[in-house]
């Protein structure tokens, strides 16, 4: 990997030259991300973006150039304004943590990823702080996006028998070989790029691909470097696609010693060996080896590569880059898996590696991520030229949060023994030659395409290299052909390419004739298969008279073209949308008058069709027709009946981008309470009548409740503005005109506006849709987690963004209140003032953004659970009654925190950990550095004389919150007669911001002794004061028992809800009863639990032995097996802990008392719902389908059915409803005829059918 150790020793650092270019301002941004697709969206929209990372993106650019960012709705903020002085570099995460130990924040611009963005030019730093010339620079040109097609790649499928022998012929011992033969690199001992030893290399490598058969060449991209090398198989059927295996030959140190085995001999060997199992067979792609050199300092010949291969209009569809494959890692985790990088648009490629290990059987463990901020390997050159790449590396380097670091690189201790065992290396490359062949397509026999139609003719292809007998002859092949019409094989004779090729060819013609044997061409139906047979006289491996068979469909149907409309159009942009039935390309035939003329293409084979429009006038209407061809060369095309869809661009007059002549109408905030008001705005040029008043309007705003519209007055915001603003107030009850929007739960609210005129003279109709909210967040999951002597944390989730609320207390009674604001759906408390082996209650509640408001907590009052204990507590301090005993020296003190000092890193915290107090050092804000140490000195604080003369196995816990700089040392001792430090900072620097628990076995030095002291101290030099020690809850115990753990006694019972569901699981059949609960929330005195279950015949059932049906289950479901059939049955859920000094009837524990009954029956036949002949359909709003029809008493649910055609075939199914209506929303207005079918179901799904 390319990094160069200098002022530090194994430095990570990416070096980057920003220094503005140009004579004009230029701010460097990030930018928010929203999506993976931003990239792709911004830079369409012109934005220079120059990098990316996990969660923003960097541009660099004018303010101009910049402005886009703002209209396309992303937040952006300014990092730096660049001046041709400045020098920014972009630190690894590694490197940044030198550079933190060492300079602190001085000159660093940003943090992310682990990575700093430092301006050493502001920071005063020369070039021998950094380890430059490490990584690529980042590019002064923006980054550019794939073709369409080349993000159209594939995430693996079905194994291919061919690629699986391809996998099985890797050798080990070839790799050792070939390992072995890298690393000596005779006659400077590196393979420097500038040395001899990589020019050998680079020969090498030539000769070894000489020596398969194919024909390299070098690439000469520098003369003082030695040279790239490349090798290529050329596509038999698509050799403009393009994939590439690569790895760098060069490594380090530049002199003496260099063998570089991991870094990068691993990935080296990778390349020649995939190049050797391949070489004896075609591909329907071109695949090419590329041996690169340069790439330490600053992935130079990838850099030259990749640009060339843009220059000359390469098709490259994947770049598989391996850099440090050799080394067997840490075994963290284990297996030790390979990390996998991509960006954006090379997911599909990271997925389709790690779909290859599992499909090919190849033995290795992948975890492919996304991580766009390591660029510290040829792989970027190739992603900043918009190629899908990814990298393979042993550990990650650190980079994306993936720990991991190779401890020989860039030393001459990089051998191949200290790599460690090879077998994953081995997987390693199995895997590369999986990925690489399965992209490339082998194939003995193929056919040109992947269908064909019911005309024409079929074009075969074969690849045998053995069949070229005579270089100076264009020599033939027979082959057989069928299909399933025609099951008699046609004889067809392939001609040789060229007079010495390894590929032949022919075509027969295809016929929807009967067929006729021996007459040359080959009949079919429609859903054919088409066959085509070579028998192999000898095969790669040696064997003898191999048959190989080809396939493809026959299709003769164009496809379907279907939900034509727009999406994202802007002033000068617009994404045209449709789908099909089958995979096909994209075309898009537009201009500004009908018929439109102009045509832009998307080849990607897809059902979801995207293709954008660019270089668009504002305010103007652009005319469109789509159309799709299928594989089979089969085109659809839909131009909207004769009259072409269309669309307007927007305009900008001062207020940002907004609808022109096509009037737009939005819902401010599409969240509507149904007791509160819906806002909403239309803008329309065309409703400005008078541009020195103030104009008005009208539109018809419906909900599901009221589908007869409220008609509402809009007002022109200003004289001249064109925007109109309107509102109308909602609330429950049934419909009735009066200017109040009747609603509930659930409703679709639509405000529509009857635009006159959308711009080409006609009327259209814009509606936009909210959705009405009337209840509170939905509470799941509700648990207490983290029990331990002093304090719980309290958690539960929701189905919508609400706030948190949780009272508690010792009592049924509660008493405290604890609330977080904050609008989340994953929530948490921590209650920290606890007492021991206490009861404790709590009820929780949570309010959504309209203060609709739901609570948590037992049908007959709160929830309840147990505080826990310390088990074998030998003693504690926790600072509560201050410090007796103790020996507080210099600064230190105990008291309750407050979040002092931070002068250098992070100020005390605002509270203890548990209670009110902790021990730390200036926690009032003493001396000359209020609230951190002073500098130059050594305190101590020292716990009173503990007799541990009957401890044993004796473990220390403290929880602690350290900050402590460089050069300074925060320690913690024991004392038994002499000092062991247990803990030491060294002079690192220590950064915490939480609290965190430290553990020690200390029996060796406590158990027995009778006087036994802890120390915490901290020693100072005179540079950077920081808020040092935090400790809370100081404990003694014995370390053979649990750290914490319930009280017991049998004194709790479980907190658990009860019932929730019980349902027949087959309406009819004798199939049983399904049951589900939420979890307990708590176990009571006990540590968990399992659940019993009980059935009866009446409601007022006794829970007891003979009700009884099953008991120790553990999960939150169960089924019935056996009820008696066909009568209504009664259930009862109760938990029990896992106690044993009770009664409850799997293991003695402790049960709850809910007594939740829910009633089911297993019914064994239901009446059949009779057919539905009352559907009625009417247009709500101008924009939806609503259907309603009158109730069946055997119906539990209808399904909604809609189709193009009134065949009953072409019908599935939108929606499943209890109710007797249904909304098909927008569906009057989106340029398609429907039919409709309802069918009632039954309990077991039986439907009424017409």
């Amino acid at each position: 990997m390319g990094r160069r150790a200098a002022a530090f020793a194994a430095a990570l650092i990416l070096c980057v030259s920003l220094a503005g270019a140009g004579v004009g301002p230029m701010q460097l941004v990030r930018i928010e991300r929203k999506s993976r697709d931003d990239l792709a969206r911004l830079r369409r929209a012109g934005v220079p973006v120059v990098f990316e990372f996990r969660g923003s993106l960097l541009a660099e650019g004018t303010a101009e150039e910049l402005e886009p960012i703002g209209r396309l709705g992303y937040r952006s903020s300014l990092v730096a304004n660049v001046g041709p002085d400045d020098d920014l570099r972009l630190l690894g995460p590694r490197r940044s943590r030198e550079y933190r130990l060492r300079y602190g924040r001085l000159g660093v611009l940003l943090e992310e990823d682990g990575q700093l963005l430092v301006n050493a030019r502001a920071a005063g730093l020369g070039e021998e702080a950094f380890s430059c010339l490490s990584e690529a620079p980042l590019p002064r040109r923006p980054l550019e996006v794939p073709s369409p097609a080349a993000q159209a790649g594939q995430a693996g499928g079905t194994a291919d028998p061919l690629v699986q022998r391809i996998v099985d012929a890797v050798d080990p011992a070839e790799i050792d070989r070939v390992w072995n033969d890298l690393v000596a690199n005779p006659p400077t001992g590196t393979r420097y790029s500038t040395s001899q030893g990589c020019r050998d290399a680079a020969a090498y490598c030539r000769n070894r691909y000489l020596e398969l058969g194919y024909r390299p060449e070098y690439h000469e991209w520098d003369p003082r470097h030695a040279p790239n090398v490349v090798a290529e198989r050329t596509g038999a059927v698509h050799p403009e696609r393009i994939y590439i295996v690569t790895g760098h030959l060069d490594d380090l140190p530049s002199v003496g010693p260099a063998p570089g085995a991991d870094d990068n001999a691993s990935g080296s060997v990778a390349v020649l060996e995939a190049a050797r199992v391949m070489a004896c067979y075609q591909f329907r792609n071109t695949v090419r080896f590329l041996n690169v050199t340069g790439e330490e300092q600053g992935l130079l010949g990838s850099d030259a590569y990749a640009e060339r291969s843009k220059q000359a209009g390469e098709d490259i569809r994947g770049v598989l880059n391996f850099d440090m494959i050799g080394w067997e890692g840490d075994g963290i985790p284990d297996p030790e898996n390979l990390d996998v990088s991509y960006n954006s648009f090379s997911q599909w490629l990271g997925e389709a590696f790690a779909n290859a290990a599992e499909t090919y059987h190849t033995g290795l463990a992948v975890d492919a991520f996304y991580c766009p901020s390591l660029t510290a390997s040829d792989h970027a050159s190739f992603w900043r030229r918009g190629y899908p790449a990814i990298i393979g590396i042993t550990d990650n380097e650190d980079y994306c949060g993936h720990p991991g670091n190779y401890p020989y690189y860039h030393t001459s201790d990089d051998t191949i023994p200290n790599c460690g065992a090879p077998d994953f290396f081995y997987a390693t490359v199995r895997t590369a030659v999986a990925t690489l062949a399965d992209l490339a397509q082998p194939f003995k026999i193929t056919f040109e395409r992947s269908a064909y139609p019911c005309g024409g003719s079929a074009k075969v292809v074969v690849g045998d290299a053995d069949l070229d007998t005579d270089g100076s002859v264009a020599e033939s092949v027979d082959v057989e052909v069928w299909s399933t019409t025609e099951p008699d094989p046609e004889v067809l004779t392939l001609i040789e390419r060229g007079s010495h090729s390894p590929i032949f060819d022919g075509e027969i013609p295809i016929t929807t004739d009967p067929p006729q044997p021996g007459d040359g061409r080959v009949s079919v139906t429609e859903g054919d298969l088409l066959y085509a047979r070579y028998v192999d006289a000898v095969d790669c491996d040696g064997s003898t008279d191999v048959t190989y068979d080809a396939s493809v469909t026959i299709d003769c149907t164009a496809p379907s073209i279907r939900n034509v409309g727009e999406q994202d159009v802007t002033d000068t942009s617009a994404t045209i949308v449709w789908d099909t039935d089958e995979p096909s390309d994209s075309a898009v035939i537009w201009g500004e008058a009908p018929p439109p003329s102009n045509r832009t293409e998307d080849p990607a084979e897809t059902t979801s069709h995207a293709v954008e429009l660019t270089g668009l006038q504002s305010c103007t209407v652009y005319y469109y027709d789509v159309e799709s061809t299928d594989p089979a060369n089969n085109t659809a095309r839909d131009d909207n009946f004769g009259i072409h869809y269309h669309f307007e661009t927007l305009g900008d007059f001062g207020d940002g981008l907004q609808p022109c002549h096509e009037g737009r109408v939005t819902i401010e905030d599409k969240d509507v309470s149904c007791t509160g008001t819906v806002a909403f705005h239309v803008i329309d040029l065309d409703l400005n009548r008078d541009p020195e008043a103030v104009d008005v309007a009208v539109v018809e705003v419906t909900s599901s409740t009221e589908t007869e519209p409220e008609l509402v007055t809009v007002t022109e915001t200003g004289p001249d503005t064109s925007r109109f603003d309107g509102s109308i107030a909602t609330a429950t009850g049934d419909a009735v005109s009066d200017g109040v929007l009747q609603t509930a739960d659930g409703d679709v609210v639509t405000v529509t506006y009857r635009d006159a005129d959308d711009g080409t003279g006609s009327p259209a109709v814009s509606f936009d849709t909210g959705t009405v909210d009337c209840a509170g967040p939905a509470i799941s999951n509700l648990r207490v987690e983290s029990i331990t002597d002093a304090r719980a944390t309290i958690l539960f989730d929701t189905d919508e963004p609400g706030d948190t609320t949780v009272e508690w207390g010792f009592t049924p009674a509660l008493g405290t209140t604890v609330s977080d604001p904050a609008l989340v759906v994953s929530h948490a408390v921590t209650l920290n003032t606890l007492s021991a082996c206490a009861p404790v209650y709590f009820r929780v509640r949570t309010r959504d953004r309209h203060g609709h408001e739901s609570t948590g907590g037992l049908p007959t009052g709160p929830h309840h659970f147990a505080v826990g204990q310390i088990p074998g507590l030998y003693w504690k301090a926790t600072f509560e009654d201050g410090a007796p005993g103790w020996t507080l020296g210099g600064e230190w003190q105990v008291g309750p925190p407050r979040g002092a000092g931070g002068s250098s890193g992070n100020p005390d915290p605002p509270r203890a950990y548990n209670g009110d107090a902790v021990l730390g050092h200036d926690l009032e804000g003493l001396g000359g550095y209020p609230g951190d140490y002073e500098p130059n000195i050594s305190e101590t604080a020292r716990s009173p004389v503990l007799d541990a003369s009957n401890w044993t196995n004796t473990r220390l816990l403290l929880y602690k919150r350290l900050n402590t700089g460089p050069g300074d040392d925060a320690s913690i001792w024991l004392w038994s007669g002499q000092g062991r430090p247990l803990y030491r900072s060294g002079g690192s620097t220590v950064l915490d911001d939480t609290f965190s628990v430290m553990s020690f076995d200390v029996g060796p030095f406590a158990d027995g002794r009778p006087a036994v002291q802890l120390e915490f101290r901290q020693q100072s030099d005179g540079a950077g004061q920081y808020s040092g020690w935090n400790v809370d809850d100081v404990i003694f115990k014995d370390g053979s028992l649990p750290d914490y753990g319930p009280c017991g006694g049998c004194g709790e019972a479980p907190s658990f809800a009860g019932l929730r569901s019980a349902r027949d699981r087959d309406g009819c059949a004798a199939s049983g009863v399904d049951l589900s609960w939420e979890p307990a929330a708590a176990w009571g005195t006990g540590a968990g639990g399992t659940y019993a279950v009980y059935r009866g015949e009446t409601p007022d059932f006794v829970p007891d032995a003979t009700s009884l049906i099953a008991s120790g289950i553990a999960d939150t479901a169960y089924t019935d097996p056996s009820p008696p059939a066909d009568r209504t049955l009664f259930y009862l859920v109760r938990a029990e802990n896992d106690e044993t000094c009770s009664t409850g009837p799997a293991n003695g524990g402790v049960t709850d008392g809910n007594d939740v009954r829910l009633a089911a029956a297993d019914w064994t036949s239901r009446p059949v719902p009779a057919p539905i002949t009352t559907l009625r359909v009417r247009v709500v709003g101008g924009a939806h389908v609503r259907l309603e029809w009158d109730a069946d008493p055997n119906a539990v649910e209808y399904r909604v059915e809609r189709s193009y055609s009134p065949h009953p075939e072409d019908f599935g199914r939108i929606g499943t409803v209890a109710r007797t209506w249904y909304e098909d929303v927008g569906a009057a207005a989106d340029r398609e005829n429907y039919f409709y079918t309802v069918k009632g179901a039954n309990e077991c799904g039986q439907e009424g059918v017409p």
